[in-house]
């Protein structure tokens, strides 16, 4: 997962760039502070839904969303599509992170907490 999120970081201005030929270092900027900030939501509503309704489930949604806006990511062909799909990767990756952490220590034995 950090790996993935390192790549599109590393990746994500040149890419938006070449979807959003008008942008500049400001516009890229603004989006990914605005995907950065989605974490903001998606952690603690992550936590909560894992606990409720199983670390797995949550994991395997989040994975998905990720996944399936890192597919977008890669087929946009204008800012709008771009912008959703980077929302949706953001979301998930949100959402999966701290699932796994969870369970993570759920698996773990004492010891090694």
């Amino acid at each position: 997962l950090h790996a993935n999120y390192a790549a599109i970081l590393a990746i994500m201005p040149l890419r938006c760039a070449d979807v959003w030929v008008t942008a500049g270092p400001l516009e890229i900027g603004a989006l990914f502070s605005a995907v950065s900030a989605v974490g903001v939501f998606g952690g603690p509503l992550a936590g909560k839904m894992s606990d409720r309704h199983g670390r797995a489930p949550v994991v395997c949604a989040g994975l998905g969303l990720a996944a399936l806006g890192g597919g977008g990511l890669a087929l946009a062909d204008a800012v709008e599509p771009f912008t959703a799909a980077f929302f949706a990767w953001g979301f998930g990756v949100s959402v999966a992170g701290p699932a796994l952490t969870a369970l993570t220590n759920d698996v773990a034995p004492p010891s090694r907490r």
